[in-house]
């Protein structure tokens, strides 16, 4: 515009008559009608004395300049995309000897502008949707990529529920294989129950055999059936339903895992036992890794601590000592644990010591030795993946090992 404005001022010629004469210096668009580019000029009364051709059919009043300058001074008509532009300037004239200010304006009505923004616009438009496009591709496809082992884990699912498989078997990433790994300790432990369950209502029903054909000769008996006999019955029976409904319904394992004290519980169970076996004068010894924590329910902890150690407590002659200690390992969600009761007693046999861990022990087999509760214990370890030792103890009797490992 300003270069415009001074190439209409550098071809202004002198006057011939009362006109004006603009050479064809100036911009061709000037002398072409709808050309977008016209221009006037206006004397110090804001009087029109000159025209281009190119606004011949214009109304000139809307772009009158509000203010002269003997600079160019350029402004739009409005504040819209398509208002035009207006460029004034105010230089000095002497016509016929006389100095006069006249005022050139330049009026550009902005279309190219427009037309250029317009083009801008709908190659913006063409590259950010295309852009768009692929990146919602490359979405796409990155979800149905990264989500591909959800679905084969949701396909191995499948397989278990209709009995295809018995766990998931495949290879998954580390945000998935945590994931399958606590699925797997899931259908694997509720086998586990389901076998128990079994397992008990088996037990439960061998060792009530006995008793209840005896109990049945005798009631059938046309003699008088032996009170003392009968109560002796009815409490062997009592003795064998509670305690198989002790082991059946022992805490199941839980994958959502909870800490527990060890400290505490063995405190616990220390002061009740000292009160129980107050009359053997035991020296009950702890060497206890500080802030060290059992991942699992407490009250399996409680039981599998409480029959160690009242097993110890039987046989001590003097000394009980118990020792814990953690199992750390780099990247484990829980650190493992060992648990060691030690004692003094007369020991095992080594030839007894597996025998005394066997599942479905009856009753006068578990009343008799240090094997009582042992079973239960073992059950509990192993419900969360641990290992029951028993091996001979520095203080000369038994020492029991229980380790869970880290996961």
């Amino acid at each position: 515009m300003q270069a415009n404005l001074h190439a209409l001022m550098f071809a202004l010629e002198n006057p011939r008559g009362r006109g004006m004469y603009i050479s064809r210096f100036a911009e061709p668009r000037l002398f072409r009608e709808d050309s977008g580019l016209f221009a006037f000029i206006l004397d110090g009364w804001n009087r029109e004395i000159w025209r281009s051709m190119s606004a011949s059919e214009f109304n000139l009043t809307e772009y009158l300049p509000k203010k002269t300058s003997m600079k160019v001074d350029v402004i739009r008509s409005g504040d819209n995309l398509d208002s035009s532009f207006i460029a004034s300037l105010t230089v000095g004239w002497i016509r016929f000897g006389i100095s006069q200010d006249i005022t050139l304006v330049l009026v550009d009505d902005a279309s190219e502008h427009v037309e250029r923004i317009y083009d801008f616009r709908w190659t913006l438009f063409k590259t950010l949707g295309l852009t768009g496009l692929v990146l919602l591709l490359v979405q796409v496809v990155s979800l149905f990529w990264g989500l591909s082992p959800l679905r084969q884990v949701s396909r191995e699912l499948d397989q278990i529920e209709h009995a295809h498989q018995e766990k998931i078997m495949g290879q998954y990433p580390d945000e998935i294989a945590q994931l399958s790994t606590r699925i797997n300790l899931f259908i694997e432990n509720e086998r586990k129950n389901l076998t128990r369950y079994r397992n008990a209502l088996a037990d439960l029903a061998h060792s009530l055999k006995t008793p209840l054909a005896e109990i049945i000769i005798m009631v059938g008996s046309k003699e008088s059936p032996d009170q003392n006999r009968l109560e002796e019955l009815t409490h062997d029976m009592n003795s064998i339903v509670e305690y198989q409904l002790k082991r059946a319904s022992s805490s199941e394992f839980s994958v959502i895992h909870k800490a527990v004290e060890v400290e505490k519980i063995l405190r616990r169970l220390e002061q009740s036992l000292c009160k129980i076996y107050a009359d053997r004068g035991l020296d009950i010894q702890f060497e206890l890794e500080q802030g060290v924590e059992f991942y699992g329910d407490e009250g399996d902890l409680f039981e599998l601590l409480g029959n160690v150690l009242e097993n110890a407590f039987k046989w001590a002659n003097r000394v009980i000592l118990c020792r814990t200690s953690s199992i750390r390992k780099s990247n484990v969600v829980h650190e493992g644990l060992i648990i060691e009761i030690h004692d003094d007693g007369p020991g095992i046999n080594p030839n007894d010591r597996e025998d005394i861990l066997k599942r479905g022990v009856r009753l006068d087999e578990r009343a008799s030795g240090q094997g009582i509760g042992l079973s239960l214990v073992n059950e509990i370890v192993e419900r969360y993946s641990g290992t029951l030792d028993i091996s001979s103890s520095s203080l000369g009797g038994v020492l029991l090992t229980i380790k869970f490992p880290a996961q």
